[in-house]
């Protein structure tokens, strides 16, 4: 049996199943399109006694992993609608942002990796000496020495503005 024979065959009664489990049209649909697909990559292993149980087989595992997956979604609230910041703010967040970076590029590679990984990716010391193969001591101090300098630096661009 060829494909094409395959799909004319039991399209209609996998779809028909997928729409009794899901109770939504275009998920049937979906389900339907990956079930043919999924059968279409194992064509040569299919066996025409057990082809029409393995197809619903295929369209109820993939119902139940988009069950999984939705179980793991939830709907927000309206009172949650994206809000566009002011322009003085947007110009300031990028002003802020280029500083950032700019003071970031002055400290050493040690100084900013071990900073950006304890206040962005929020690894522990033992975590950072780890990744940076240093002892915990000098990662404390490190990530310390890094946060005085860009201190420093905010300090002095501030005075440097009045």
């Amino acid at each position: 049996m060829n494909f094409h024979e395959v799909y004319a065959r039991y399209a209609a009664p996998v779809q028909r199943f997928a729409y009794w489990l899901c109770r939504d049209e275009q998920l049937a649909q979906d389900l339907t399109s990956e079930t043919f697909t999924r059968a279409w990559l194992r064509l040569d292993r299919l066996r025409e006694p057990t082809l029409r149980s393995y197809l619903f087989a295929i369209t109820r595992n993939l119902y139940l992993a988009d069950r999984r997956r939705h179980r793991r979604e939830v709907d927000l609230p309206d009172s949650l609608a994206a809000t566009q910041p002011a322009p003085q703010t947007t110009a300031e967040t990028a002003e802020h942002l280029a500083w950032l970076q700019q003071a970031l590029g002055r400290l050493s590679e040690r100084e900013r990796s071990a900073l950006l990984l304890r206040s962005r990716e929020e690894l522990s010391y033992a975590e950072i000496a780890a990744t940076l193969k240093i002892s915990l001591s000098a990662a404390k101090v490190t990530v310390h020495r890094a946060r005085l300098k860009l201190l420093m630096a905010r300090a002095e661009q501030e005075n440097h503005e009045r």
